[in-house]
């Protein structure tokens, strides 16, 4: 289930992101594919945690090898 936010401030959108998962309203799963996490990535899984303000989400990454995951938290609210 796509999950799309959005950021304003006043009448202007700042930013806005399609979340791949939100798992039970509290965590954030985006899905990638590539050999490594890329910086850009895991930006945007922490840009998703601050717009929501949740304090989990996941990194999925599929790559060459199989796969792996990146567990980021929202420091900022917590």
């Amino acid at each position: 289930h796509k999950y799309e936010e959005r950021l304003t401030i006043g009448n202007k959108e700042i930013a806005k992101g399609i979340i791949d998962f939100l798992i039970e309203d509290s965590i954030v799963l985006e899905i990638k594919k590539g050999d490594r996490f890329l910086k850009g990535n895991i930006d945007q899984v922490n840009s998703y945690l601050q717009i929501t303000g949740l304090q989990l989400g996941i990194l999925a990454n599929f790559t060459s090898r199989g796969f792996q995951f990146k567990r980021i938290l929202n420091i900022q609210n917590s």
